[in-house]
């Protein structure tokens, strides 16, 4: 077992010393704990902050705004003027506020794995663990390994005393990275449908 665990995200390096720390949970029980804490909720709501940074040109924009889920699989991504996107699960349509209009199309495996800690892990992937090391005391990093997503790699940053996920970060094969946080979150309040519609006179385009 190698000591040391070095995992690349934005503005921190994490390294799990795993000889000077507890023993980690297994992959099997920090997913058991994930479906512990969500399973039973029928909606998901937190105020959220977008990185997205480029390493082409290092560049990093941000965006804030808030997160619903509620089951089946109908997700929001609201960022007000910085635009919008609602999926069903079998479709997503990135909403442009300001111009009325929704571009339409399939919903792709990154936004699938942004809301799978609630909606449910995806079966038939293998998993592993590490220490969130500085990031926080009580966090575990959880990677999907094998197979690899199409996409690149996913993080889940989870809270081993609440099993709360409070982060989730996505590295493509470019070494771009797109970091979601999660604060103040909200499960199990009544969500109405029009928060997952399209105000009336929006134009619908193909993606």
């Amino acid at each position: 077992m190698r000591a040391a665990v070095a995992l690349p995200f934005i503005g921190l390096l994490a390294t799990a010393d795993v000889s000077a720390q507890p023993a980690l949970p297994t992959a099997h029980a920090v997913i058991a704990g994930i479906q512990a804490r969500y399973g039973a909720a029928q909606t998901f709501e937190a105020d959220v902050e977008e990185k997205l940074w480029v390493k082409a040109y290092n560049k990093e924009t941000t965006k804030k705004g808030a997160i619903a889920i509620q089951r089946p699989a109908d997700v929001e991504l609201n960022f007000g003027v910085d635009g919008r996107v609602v999926s069903s699960g079998r479709w997503i349509a990135m909403h442009d506020v300001a111009n009325k209009s929704a571009v339409v199309g399939d919903t792709p495996a990154t936004y699938a794995s942004l809301v799978a800690f609630f909606l449910g892990m995806p079966a038939g992937l293998q998993y592993q663990v590490f220490s969130a090391g500085a990031a926080s005391a009580r966090g575990v990093i959880l990677v999907a390994t094998a197979p690899p997503p199409i996409f690149g790699k996913v993080f889940y940053y989870v809270d081993v005393g609440t099993w709360d996920v409070a982060r989730v970060l996505f590295i493509d094969a470019q070494g771009n990275r797109d970091r979601f946080d999660f604060r103040n979150a909200r499960v199990g309040n009544a969500i109405g449908a029009s928060r997952f519609a399209f105000p009336r006179g929006v134009t619908l385009l193909p993606m």
